[in-house]
């Protein structure tokens, strides 16, 4: 079963509180299930764990367009306070089942954050969304232009 998360784990009060936040680090690490759906379940259940083993499951294999997105806004250009959506960088976006195409670009076409961007935007795809796998596609044409921003963006960098 993809998604599939199995802890056998002492009582979450056991832990205390340094136990508990290196159990979140470790489990967000997990590509399979979306971070944000591991945070609530322990949220949920701090504290209220028997010994007995546990289940965690995520990703549903219904990746959306709206799903990618939103995991994508937590994607940043190093160089700029602004998420890679809001600062209009995705130019395209394809769902195919549960693997994600993306087709985006840089502010500058020698912006050597490229390869990062990529990497951290296939990451955060896959963690947000549980999909099997995200393909991106970094493109310098057409270039991009600050009119491509989304006007939250045009505000935090103080363009009004």
């Amino acid at each position: 079963m993809r998604g599939l998360l199995f802890l056998s784990q002492t009582p979450w009060a056991a832990c205390g509180r340094r136990g508990t936040e290196r159990l979140r680090e470790r489990l967000c690490l997990v590509r399979a299930v979306p971070a944000h759906a591991i945070l609530k379940w322990i949220d949920e259940h701090e504290g209220s764990v028997s010994g007995t083993p546990f289940v965690i499951r995520g990703g549903t294999g219904m990746v959306t367009e709206e799903m990618v997105l939103e995991a994508m806004k937590d994607v940043y250009d190093p160089e700029i306070p602004v998420n890679v959506v809001d600062l209009g960088l995705v130019y395209d976006l394809r769902v195919e089942g549960d693997v994600v195409h993306v087709t985006m670009t840089m502010t500058a076409p020698g912006c050597p954050f490229g390869d990062h961007l990529a990497m951290d935007a296939r990451e955060k795809i896959i963690a947000g969304t549980g999909a099997r796998d995200a393909q991106v596609t970094m493109v310098t044409s057409p270039p991009w232009t600050p009119e491509m921003m989304s006007d939250d963006a045009r505000k935090a960098l103080g363009w009004f």
